[in-house]
Order: C-alpha cells, then sequence, then structure tokens
C-alpha cells in the first residue's frame, strides 16, 4: 500500500488510500504510512463499493449524497485492507526534532558550526569549531570570525587556516533569513600535512630526474651536475672549456598564436637539431622555456664561437614541418672558463653575452 492521502474538493477534506479512482478536480497530497487514529478507524470501516460521505459529518445542507463528480470518493476494496490498518497503527510516529532539540545535535556535531551575522561577528559555535580554532568555547562569541583565521583576506569558501593552532579546514556557507549565514568547517588537517608530503616528494624526484620530458634533452640540474666536475678537470689541468646558451626569442609568440602543444613541437625540433650539430663527448640540455644550453669540454673559446655561428646559420635556414613551415629565431652567447671560475659562475657569464646577443638582434653571437 502506497500510504494515505488527503483529499480537497472546495475546501473541504477527505481521506482515502492511494490507488483509488479519484475525481480528477480532486486534489490529492500524499502523506508517509502513520497518520491519525481518527484515519485509522475510517480504514477500518471501509467495505467494497461503500461511498464515504464527509458532508454528513460536516452537517451539509440538504440530501445530496456525494459521488465521485460531486464532492465525493468512491473506494475500491483490497485483500487485507483491514489487516494493513492495524499494522500501520502499531508504527512508531514520525518525529520531527524541535528547536532545542537540533541546537544540541549540533553543538555536539563531529565537524565546526556557527552562525554568523551580517557584520561577520559569530553568534554561536559548536565544541567542534572551538577545537579547530584552538579557543574555549566561551571566547567565541562576538569574535569577528576573520580573527579566527589567518590571513589578512576576508573569509571564503575553500581551504582556510585557524590562526592558533595552525589546523586547516574546508570551509563552506549558506545563507540564512536577516543577513546571517551559517558557516561550517571540516578539519582537512591530515589531508593538507599528506599533499604538503607528496609535493616535497615531487620536488626531490624532480631534482633527481635528469631529462627534460618536453625535449628529451639534459634539464638543468643534469647539465650543473655534468659542468662541475669538467670544471674540476679545466681547473686541475687547465683544460679548455667552452659553454653556449641559446635564446628562442620567438617560442612565446608560437605558444600565444598556436597553443602550448604547438610551442612543445617547437622546442622539440629545436631540441633535434641541436643534438645533431654537436660531439658525443658535449652535453646539450634545456635551462628553461626557450633556452638551452651547451657545454663543451676541450674546446676553446674560437672553437666554441664557430661553433656558435654554425648553429645560428643553420637557425636561420631550419623550419619547423608541423607549424606551417615556421622559422624559429634565435641568439647565443658564448663563454669559455677562465682560472677562478666555478660552473654556476660560468654559466652566468653565458647568460649575460646572451642578453647583449638577444639586444643585439636575431642569430646574433656575442662572446663574454
Amino acid at each position: 500500500m502506497g500510504g494515505f492521502v488527503e483529499m480537497r474538493e472546495r475546501g473541504l477534506p477527505w481521506q482515502g488510500v492511494t490507488g483509488l479512482n479519484l475525481n480528477p478536480r480532486i486534489q490529492v497530497k500524499v502523506f508517509p504510512p502513520v497518520v491519525a487514529d481518527r484515519a485509522m478507524k475510517r480504514l477500518t470501516n471501509l467495505c467494497k463499493r461503500r461511498i464515504l460521505n464527509e458532508y454528513q459529518s460536516l452537517k451539509k445542507a440538504g440530501d445530496e449524497k456525494p459521488t465521485a463528480g460531486n464532492g465525493g470518493a468512491q473506494i475500491i476494496a483490497w485483500p487485507g485492507c483491514r489487516r494493513a490498518a492495524y499494522q500501520l497503527r502499531e508504527l512508531p510516529p514520525m518525529q520531527t526534532p524541535h528547536a532545542e532539540q537540533s541546537l544540541s545535535i549540533l553543538a555536539e556535531a563531529p565537524f565546526g558550526v556557527a552562525t554568523v551575522d551580517a557584520e561577520g561577528r559569530l553568534s554561536w559555535c559548536n565544541h567542534a569549531l572551538a577545537a579547530l580554532a584552538g579557543r574555549p568555547l566561551a571566547e567565541l562569541s562576538g569574535l569577528m570570525e576573520a580573527e579566527l583565521l589567518a590571513g589578512d583576506e576576508p573569509p571564503a569558501a575553500g581551504i582556510v587556516q585557524f590562526e592558533q593552532g595552525g589546523k586547516s579546514a574546508q570551509r563552506s556557507e549558506a545563507a540564512l533569513p536577516g543577513g546571517q549565514r551559517v558557516v561550517y568547517y571540516q578539519d582537512v588537517t591530515a589531508q593538507e600535512a599528506l599533499r604538503s608530503e607528496r609535493d616535497t616528494l615531487d620536488q626531490q624526484l624532480q631534482q633527481h630526474n635528469t631529462i627534460d620530458p618536453v625535449s628529451g634533452l639534459l634539464n638543468q640540474q643534469a647539465v650543473l651536475q655534468g659542468l662541475e666536475p669538467l670544471v674540476s678537470r679545466s681547473r686541475r689541468y687547465d683544460n679548455p672549456l667552452s659553454v653556449v646558451t641559446l635564446s628562442f626569442t620567438n617560442l612565446q609568440a608560437v605558444r600565444d598564436e598556436h597553443g602550448e602543444a604547438a610551442a612543445d613541437a617547437a622546442v622539440l625540433s629545436i631540441s633535434q637539431l641541436l643534438r645533431d650539430q654537436l660531439r658525443w663527448a658535449d652535453l646539450v640540455g634545456r635551462l628553461d622555456n626557450g633556452n638551452f644550453i651547451f657545454v663543451l669540454p676541450e674546446t676553446d673559446q674560437p672553437a666554441a664561437e664557430a661553433l656558435a655561428g654554425k648553429v645560428a646559420r643553420q637557425l636561420r635556414e631550419f623550419t619547423i614541418p608541423v607549424l606551417d613551415s615556421l622559422r624559429p629565431e634565435g641568439s647565443l652567447g658564448v663563454a669559455t672558463w677562465q682560472r677562478g671560475d666555478d660552473a654556476r659562475l660560468l654559466i652566468k657569464q653565458a647568460n649575460k653575452a646572451l642578453t647583449e646577443a638577444v639586444e643585439a638582434g636575431v642569430f646574433s653571437v656575442v662572446v663574454a
């Protein structure tokens, strides 16, 4: 049985059961199968094709009897209707918590709850919020919500951090009448700690990774690690050592016009070109964005400058097929090791020469 219904026509109350062939003009409202004792008694007295006449109880004038088309409802009996009525009588009544009970439930909720007025002051909060804030419950009433949180930004939805104790919480809110708001805080301190630990591990993994994911060349960390023993060798045996840096100056324009995928394709094409120009003993890597570096052991300044000029000529004639034969533009800086230089200083000198080359124009080569 689907439950009881309340039928109204012309403002008069009717009660019956779902599944009836009702007058289309009758409004039907379905209730759960827990009803008043008065409705139970009515239901037990129903019989096959009997007309329920509420007009008599309302002392309607005249002898008019209700019909399906005149303010009445025809009740269709079904097997076991009397037994079902008594079973429904045994069900416990549905209860709605009073306001005091609701407040008591929220006070002991495992997540922070607070009501905030239009000015942002706490008018009520529960024990969980006091624990998150690291303050006694009695001190929170009347405080500005922003005083509980770290930072100068006004409270907003998302991850926030409390001033005292440093706990993190997911904050959300809902509007209440009169400009008030109810604010919820879910403790996510453990999740944020795991997130921070994961980010730290990612950084450590990047430090151990030696290959740039886009170009396939050595990354900056790997180039520096490979350059340091070569500098030590030059310092000990006075062997020549040079570094060449190259800037792909129109890479950002490619990214803006064609998108990130096209820019990555351009970087890969340049990387293949540079790899073909170097010896097996040379190191080639990508520093960042459109900047590349060559480490040339046993190479003095004239030889390094000649190689840089050769690369500049190759770039001038080179096109990128996947970008409608776009021509890459680049400039190069050259630096040669001198006594007293370490790996970082040598790269710094090459980058300084590269800056001057970019200012001098496309495909320029400047020696530090």
